[in-house]
């Protein structure tokens, strides 16, 4: 005997299981994408962007208090909760617009999408995708998913090794945001000297007696403990500018572009100026120009002497030895030429490369 199931309680039974498999569904999708933010974790360990624990759970956390479907939202959840210092902006930038696959522009809050944070391969994904395909699931074998970053174009430190022998001209916006990272590598380590000024100092081998007898006040005239000093060093490296804040101050010292250069005007304004304090035979000096003046030949080669009597080496780098057919034949660079110790190309990151290795081998 069959009973048929009246029209209302049909329609309820059907709600019940429409609801239960949403349900599942979803829980499907939370853990993948969860799964999802860890594999991201992990990339930026990869690339040498330090992220803990602690980390991917305030990011995963920070996903019940924002709209998932808001890209720019879901952005700053990862940034703010993984991104420990700023000096790793600019990687994790990059990181991100290749694994969650949303272009070549980070997500604007005024511009911000309402499509999903990842549309090929999120863990938000359609309803058609079965639990099967979707990545990180643990039924893949393990040799698919270590070499799961394989599959991903990111452009990590080593690939920006590709980019040594791109010309400077060539690099897109994209690529320039990765320089930051790879020029923070480009150090030359100066040896700091003594100077003839003293600090103090617990491991100095000179008795600071100033410094111990005064102390001795305090204790009606008897030195208990023995102060020492040491020399100061007299060569401290600069502060490191990024990139972006060399380019900012750079176009707002000068005051023209693309209208020739007065070389010897301001080689002259620079001995006058800075020249006392500069020039020391134990310094090496670097000119970056491609030699076209259009300035006084004989005050240049007037100062060229002045640089050469005072700088140890003169290292003189122009963009413009890119080209083979070049050669310095222009009234600037022929006039300085006889006075430039090393004359190199400097249109890539490799030619600044070979220009460091020069600088460490003077």
């Amino acid at each position: 005997m069959k009973v048929l199931l009246v029209p209302v309680e049909a329609q309820k039974q059907l709600e019940a299981q429409r609801k239960k498999h949403l349900s599942a569904t979803a829980e499907q999708r939370t853990e993948s994408l969860i799964q999802r933010i860890i594999k991201f974790a992990k990339l930026l360990r990869i690339n040498k962007i330090p992220v803990h624990t602690a980390n991917e759970r305030d990011a995963i956390a920070a996903l019940a208090h924002i709209d998932i479907n808001s890209r720019f939202e879901f952005y700053m959840a990862l940034r703010t909760n993984m991104l420990m210092s700023q000096k790793y902006r600019a990687a994790f930038d990059i990181l991100f617009l290749q694994f969650w696959r949303i272009g070549v522009n980070i997500p604007k809050k005024q511009g911000g999408s309402s499509e999903e944070p990842d549309e090929k391969d999120s863990s938000v994904d359609k309803k058609s995708k079965s639990p099967e395909d979707e990545e990180g699931n643990p039924k893949k074998d393990s040799k698919k998913l270590s070499n799961q970053y394989d599959e991903v174009n990111v452009p990590t430190y080593s690939l920006g090794q590709s980019l040594r022998e791109r010309d400077f001209e060539l690099i897109t916006p994209l690529e320039m945001a990765m320089f930051d990272e790879v020029f923070r590598s480009f150090r030359i380590t100066v040896k700091e000297k003594l100077g003839r000024r003293f600090k103090p100092s617990n491991k100095g081998k000179m008795v600071d007696l100033r410094r111990s007898i005064r102390q001795s006040t305090q204790r009606g005239g008897e030195i208990m403990n023995i102060l020492t000093r040491d020399r100061k060093q007299t060569c401290a490296l600069p502060i490191y500018r990024t990139l972006e804040s060399a380019m900012k101050l750079l176009s707002k010292k000068v005051q023209f572009w693309s209208g020739g250069t007065d070389i010897g005007g301001c080689f002259d304004k620079f001995n006058r100026l800075y020249g006392g304090k500069l020039r020391k035979r134990n310094r090496i000096l670097v000119i970056l120009s491609d030699g076209w003046d259009k300035g006084d030949a004989e005050l240049l080669k007037k100062q060229m002497v002045l640089f050469k009597r005072g700088f140890r080496k003169i290292v003189w780098l122009n963009p413009n030895l890119k080209y083979d057919r070049y050669e310095p034949l222009c009234l600037g660079m022929s006039t300085a030429m006889p006075y430039v110790d090393h004359f190199l190309p400097c249109h890539n990151l490799k030619t600044l490369e070979q220009f460091i290795e020069l600088v460490k081998n003077i």
